[in-house]
């Protein structure tokens, strides 16, 4: 009879049996990790460049056929040859560059990563493109191959050429996979404007080294091309982001200097009209049915980038620096300029400031347009009148000073291998368009207009003479749409300046400020006394954009409280449901706009939820002469609605927080010189925190101006709590309150309420004053 085993035996051969259980899948894992997972690998089509289209094919074998030589590039340093430069004009020319040097990552990398089996890794494939840790920039890369310059040691290099052709082919290959993937949410989206963006640096590459490449390689790279065009006009323009749409347009310039004729390349002319639509006919980027000032420097950064090749391109330019001109506000402290903003559907900077501003930039674009000169001798805080125009030995320094920047970064290269592929639609913005289409004889042109101090040099509110009223758009030019026709009204007298805004408002949740009104009031001595502004109104909370915060919102506006506790305003009423009526004649103008609030208006989105069910509207008249602007505002109802609350707003401008700190030149130890008082009689008392009855006039002192708002009757006024921007800038005002209802306890129904009153600068000047000693023309030769 068989034994059984004991309790301890048992124990044992279940502890034996288990570890060999252990044991073996222990051996399986290691087997699967060895062997198993990298044929999984090898067989997983994400990890290799894409292969489904012939064209495809062709790419990766010309790839594969590359050997470490091939991408050998010695890491030589730039240098200033200044024997060599012929004339003042070269030096200016090449201190353009200084200022913006092409990135360097794609020649300092090492040639290994660009080999193919370095690219296709178990971990996918590796070619970061775009702004991200570890960038590397196509378009840069190849540039320095191009630069005719005796001190540049890559010129024709075709080590810098493979690598460059290498980045944008990988590029392109891995965007058409993605779009074809049926995840990826730019496809799914049809974004354009980040398609647009990739193809720019594809172009740009395929233009510089299509002559070195086999002609089946260059037949497949134009299958790709072709087929991104085509992605391209089926998708957009979308009109989701307008400013970004336009580096199309850098893509369209060099696939057609690249490649000529042929279908892509009438793809790509015919896109060229329906891009440039997104720009509204009074200059200015569109954005979610409204404008945006802010963004409009992104679209001219794209824009310059084909204007030297595209006509229809160089006037859309012209007429964007036109707007962006009148919209440019000196400060008296001789180193700010702002403007409004309060149009602008997602940020808060102005034209003054906007987005995108690389030197380079304002260069090129003031070569060719004289309604941006003023650019090269101010413009922008921190630009002097020197500033577009150094002498010769400050250009010399600082092109020194930049090509050792250079030669630092050069010898410093980037360690380890390439970071993954990802798409990414960003540019380095370090592309030198100015010093690519440099226009001979500009230097000597900017000398002589700085030594006679020509009206060109300042913005046109500074330029003196009789003064302008002008209408954006232009209200002669029959091709403007209907919808489109009203925008700007800008106009200079000899005591002051002023700008009206009755464009559109925006379509989305997050609005800007439109409804009609004044944008700004500006004099001489005083600056921006009111100016309308916008804050990050994607983020309604943190800019105070909500219902709950009407009476600090920065805009020039109706508004109020129904008797239901619900907030109405102006300032959000669309242009699909208001309308306006201008005239200009005669050193005058005239400017009427009314408009629908209530619940039944649903397209106005004026008012909160429930506010007002009745017929009630506003109308508001404003008439430009030389003792300034007389305003009118109404607001009328049927008697339906009660109100609790009924105020026309004005903004009155403070200072930049961040720009205008206290002891920099031009700004006392006090910081900027302000001062609001209410005129009662005949005295001037300092504003309380609560309303104030009987004001017939408020006084606005701001450095050495100022102006006076006087009422046609006394008013009920309040000097508001302060409003601040966070976002891209640290601007600071106070609304100014009248209230058109007086003083009540329970909700009031009324059938007009009113206020008229006029806006004089503080002091009239001769309006031929050029800018004070000390402020515009600051600076040393």
């Amino acid at each position: 009879m068989r034994r059984l085993a004991s309790p301890r035996y048992r124990w044992q051969d279940a502890c034996g049996i288990a570890f060999c259980r252990q044991s073996v899948a222990a051996a399986f894992l290691l087997l699967w990790a060895a062997w198993v997972c990298p044929l999984l690998k090898a067989a997983d089509p994400t990890l290799r460049l894409p292969q489904e289209q012939p064209y495809q094919i062709v790419l990766r074998d010309h790839l594969q056929k590359k050997t470490v030589s091939d991408y050998a590039v010695p890491f030589l340093g730039i240098h200033l040859h200044g024997k060599r430069i012929r004339n003042e004009e070269a030096l200016h020319r090449l201190w353009v560059l200084s200022l913006s040097f092409p990135d360097t990552a794609g020649l300092s990398r090492s040639p290994e990563g660009f080999l193919l089996s370095n690219i296709e890794s178990p971990e996918g494939v590796r070619m970061p493109i775009g702004r991200r840790v570890g960038a590397m920039y196509p378009d840069d890369t190849v540039w320095w191959s191009t630069w005719d310059y005796h001190g540049n040691p890559y010129r024709g290099s075709r080590g810098v050429m493979n690598r460059a052709f290498a980045m944008a082919a990988v590029d392109m290959m891995m965007l058409d996979r993605l779009h074809e993937s049926g995840s990826d949410w730019v496809a799914n989206g049809r974004r354009s404007d980040f398609l647009g963006g990739s193809l720019a640096r594809i172009c740009y590459v395929y233009r510089h080294v299509r002559g070195e490449l086999p002609g089946e390689v260059q037949e497949a790279f134009e299958v790709g091309l072709a087929r991104l065009f085509q992605r391209l006009s089926q998708w957009g323009p979308t009109a989701v982001n307008d400013d970004m749409d336009m580096t199309s347009l850098a893509a369209i310039v060099n696939v057609k200097a690249a490649l000529r004729t042929g279908p892509t390349v009438e793809i790509a002319d015919a896109y060229i009209a329906r891009v440039l639509r997104l720009v509204h006919p009074c200059g200015m980027i569109r954005d979610a049915g409204g404008l945006e000032c802010s963004y409009n420097g992104i679209a001219l950064n794209s824009l310059i980038e084909a204007a030297s090749e595209s006509p229809e391109v160089l006037q859309t330019v012209r007429r964007i620096s036109d707007l962006k001109g009148h919209l440019n506000l000196p400060e008296p402290d001789g180193a700010n300029y702002f403007g409004p903003s309060h149009f602008s559907t997602r940020t808060g900077a102005d034209s003054a400031n906007d987005q995108w501003s690389h030197p380079h930039r304002d260069i090129a674009i003031a070569m060719r347009c004289d309604e941006a000169l003023y650019l090269m001798f101010g413009g922008r805080a921190g630009r002097g009148p020197f500033w577009g125009a150094p002498n010769p030995r400050d250009m010399r320094d600082a092109i020194a000073r930049s090509m050792a920047h250079v030669n630092v970064r050069l010898a410093s290269p980037p360690q380890g291998q390439l970071e993954l592929w990802q798409e990414n639609h960003w540019s380095s913005g370090a592309m030198n368009v100015a010093y690519d289409t440099y226009v001979p004889g500009f230097y000597e042109r900017l000398v002589a207009l700085r030594e006679r101090q020509d009206p060109l040099c300042f913005p046109p509110v500074h330029r003196g003479g009789t003064g302008y009223i002008r209408a954006f758009p232009d209200e002669n030019d029959d091709d403007v749409l209907e919808f489109d026709r009203h925008a700007f009204v800008t106009a200079r007298f000899p005591g002051y300046a002023c700008i009206l805004y009755s464009g559109p408002t925006g379509r989305t949740s997050y609005m800007n400020f439109g409804g009609a009104g004044l944008s700004a009031f500006w004099t001489p001595d005083g600056g921006s006394i009111l100016l309308g502004r916008n804050g990050h109104s994607v983020e309604p909370e943190a800019g105070r954009q909500t219902w709950a915060d009407w009476r600090v919102w920065p805009t020039h506006a109706i508004g109020g409280v129904s008797g239901t506790g619900k907030a109405f305003s102006s300032a959000r009423v669309r242009g699909e449901v208001s309308s306006v009526d201008q005239e200009i004649r005669d050193g005058m103008a005239t400017v009427v706009t009314s408009g629908p609030l209530g619940t039944r208006f649903d397209k106005g989105r004026a008012v909160e939820n429930g506010a007002l069910t009745g017929e009630v509207s506003y109308v508001r008249r404003f008439d430009l002469g030389p003792k300034g602007i007389v305003v009118e505002t109404h607001l009328e109802s049927d008697g339906v609605d009660s109100f609790s609350e009924v105020c026309e707003i004005l903004p009155l401008f403070i200072h930049d927080s961040r720009l205008q700190i206290p002891g920099r030149p031009g700004i006392g130890p006090g910081g900027v010189p302000h001062r609001v008082r209410f005129q009662i009689g005949k005295t001037l008392v300092d504003p309380p925190s609560d309303f104030v009855d009987g004001v017939s006039a408020v006084h606005v002192d701001r450095f050495g101006g100022g102006a006076v708002i006087r009422f046609e009757t006394p008013q009920r006024v309040q000097l508001g709590e302060a409003w601040s921007d966070s976002y891209q800038t640290a601007v600071v005002l106070k609304n100014l309150l009248i209230d058109l209802l007086g003083p009540h306890e329970q909700p009031l129904k009324v059938s007009d309420a009113s206020v008229r009153y006029r806006i004089e600068p503080l002091e009239a000047r001769d309006g031929s004053a050029k800018p004070r000693s000390g402020g515009y023309w600051r600076g040393k030769k």
